[in-house]
C-alpha cells in the first residue's frame, strides 16, 4: 500500500518539480487536505461506486475550480482509480518528498516555557550542524516538561528534559 501511495505522490511531485511550481503545488495540496478533511462526508462521496463516476468528476471540478488543473487532474485520477482514501496519505508524502528535495529536516520542539528568538536561533544552529539540513522546527510548549526541551526528529527523540537528567541520575546512583 506504501509503495503505491508513493508512486502516485512521486507522481504529481515530478510534474509540479518540472514545472518548477513546487511550493504553489505544496500550498495547494495542504489547502485542499485541510477542506476535505473539515467535510467529513466528502471523501465518502468521491469513493462512493453507487454514483456514477462523471458526477463524482464533476463535483471535483466544481469544489475545486480555483485549484491548479494537474492537482485537480490528480485528485480526479485518485478518484477514478479508487484511490481517494489514499488523499491524505499521498499529500503527506509530497511534502515528505519535497524536504527531502530541499534537504530540510523537520523537528518539533516542546519546552516548558516558549523559547526566546536567541534560543531558537542557536538551537536551529546545532540542529543544523547535527543532521547536515535546513531546520524547521516547530515550537510547543509541555508543562509536564520541569524543564529543559526535548527534539523530536523524524523517529528520534533528544531528550534534554530535567526529567530525564534526574531520571539518568537516579539509574547511574542505583548502579
Amino acid at each position: 500500500m506504501k509503495a503505491i501511495i508513493n508512486e502516485y505522490a512521486e507522481a504529481l511531485f515530478s510534474i509540479a518539480a518540472e514545472s518548477g511550481e513546487l511550493d504553489a503545488f505544496s500550498n495547494e495540496l495542504s489547502e485542499m487536505k485541510k477542506l476535505i478533511s473539515k467535510n467529513e462526508g466528502y471523501t465518502e462521496f468521491l469513493s462512493c461506486p453507487s454514483l456514477p463516476l462523471s458526477e463524482r468528476l464533476s463535483a471535483i471540478d466544481e469544489a475545486f475550480l480555483s485549484f491548479h488543473h494537474n492537482i485537480v487532474s490528480f485528485l480526479k485520477l485518485l478518484t477514478e482509480k479508487g484511490r481517494i482514501k489514499d488523499l491524505s496519505s499521498c499529500i503527506d508524502e509530497f511534502n515528505n518528498m519535497l524536504l527531502a528535495f530541499r534537504n530540510t529536516e523537520t523537528v518539533k520542539v516542546y519546552s516548558r516555557v516558549p523559547l526566546t528568538d536567541e534560543q531558537k536561533a542557536k538551537l536551529i544552529e546545532k540542529l543544523s550542524e547535527k543532521y547536515k539540513k535546513n531546520i524547521n522546527a516547530v515550537y510547543e510548549t509541555d508543562e509536564a516538561l520541569l524543564g529543559g526541551i526535548k527534539i523530536v526528529a523524524g523517529d528520534m527523540l533528544i531528550d534534554g528534559s530535567i526529567k530525564k537528567g534526574l531520571k539518568d541520575l537516579k539509574e547511574v546512583i542505583e548502579k
